[in-house]
């Protein structure tokens, strides 16, 4: 049952009647109405067109919440009417905050609206989505990240792994988008928040990202994933502080017929693997040595003792991981001895920031 706007034809009293009964009493003057002439009455005495107007010239110059007024109002007194889902939707969206995410309400709308689309619109409104959504899903990363650099109560590492299901947001306003409209702009923005994001986004998702890759390949013949990496680093690709051993491994699992390779590590830089770690877990991958490496980028490397130390663990550690590598009781062994150390450096990355 929904309440809807409508109009006494007795006496003009403004009402909100339940749209699922015949008859009902007018509360200002007491007379019995239709309830059917009574809504169609309140509908024809407002202009819908101005309001769309109204609410269009709203969401295009970023008024969201007066947008979403607007729409909300056009559709009291028609739910049949698309564009205002559609755009009630949208400015939804648009007003998602870190602290409320109106997605869900948005792309409820939005969907309300594809069901209601005459079938002539229905191609249109499939293009105006993609754009729409895309754009959306890029501002909302952004939006992400430069929440993630304020590390005024915890350090930036800890704050992206409490709130990392934040970056899947962007990724189905972008996956649905591509689903409206195909498009390699669409496609090279999900690689984007992959590449930049890779630590969240590790074996479980390879696959993923592989059929990703493929569908960009369909539309732009040639393309490399781990070219383009190359390029959203702008040419800067090494010298990046999450770029290390395990970020090498995570684009050539995505992209084995364009392999990258890591520089030689040395002392001065933080560049190289956990070669420890990563031989008694068997992969750079695990998150147990990305916390290593992070403490080691963030912590370690920012004063004269924690690079001794680096430069130290850099030329005793290669033989040491050549041992333990090629033995699964030494492997073990090691697992259990470096874990408490593991605990250790995510409490204090924690208490660092």
């Amino acid at each position: 049952m929904d309440f809807k706007a409508a109009k006494c034809p007795s006496c003009a009293g403004e009402l909100q009647l339940p749209d699922n009964l015949d008859s009902a009493k007018c509360m200002y003057c007491g007379n019995t109405i239709v309830v059917r002439e009574a809504i169609k009455l309140a509908a024809g005495s407002i202009n819908l067109d101005n309001f769309l107007s109204l609410a269009s010239a709203a969401l295009e110059s970023g008024n969201n919440a007066e947008a979403y007024a607007y729409y909300t109002k056009i559709l009291e007194y028609d739910q049949e009417n698309y564009i205002a889902w559609y755009g009630k939707g949208v400015s939804a969206a648009w007003q998602s905050t870190i602290a409320k995410l109106r997605i869900d309400e948005g792309i409820s709308c939005i969907k309300t609206a594809f069901s209601k689309v005459p079938n002539d619109n229905k191609s249109d409104l499939r293009k105006r989505c993609a754009t729409d959504l895309n754009s959306l899903a890029v501002a909302l990363n952004s939006t992400f990240e430069k929440y993630f650099y304020d590390t005024r109560d915890v350090s930036y590492f800890d704050r992206k792994y409490q709130h990392k299901e934040l970056y899947d947001i962007p990724i189905q306003l972008l996956s649905y988008a591509y689903n409206c409209d195909p498009s390699i702009e669409i496609l090279k923005n999900i690689l984007y928040i992959y590449v930049n994001e890779w630590i969240f986004y590790r074996e479980d998702s390879i696959e993923k990202i592989k059929d990703y890759v493929k569908k960009t390949q369909a539309l732009e013949p040639g393309f490399s994933f781990a070219n383009y990496t190359k390029e959203i680093f702008s040419g800067t690709l090494y010298s990046h502080r999450l770029v290390d051993e395990s970020f090498i491994a995570f684009v050539n699992c995505v992209d084995d017929k364009n392999k990258l390779s890591l520089p030689q590590p040395t002392p001065q830089t933080s560049s190289g693997g956990c070669f420890i770690a990563t031989a008694a877990w068997g992969t750079p991958l695990a998150d147990q040595v990305i916390s290593l490496q992070l403490y080691r980028d963030t912590q370690l490397m920012k004063n004269e003792y924690g690079r001794r130390f680096v430069s130290l663990y850099y030329r005793v550690s290669p033989p040491i991981a050549d041992m333990i590598r090629g033995n699964e009781l030494l492997r073990a062994i090691t697992r259990s001895l470096l874990k408490p150390v593991v605990v250790a450096v995510r409490y204090m990355s924690t208490q660092k920031g």
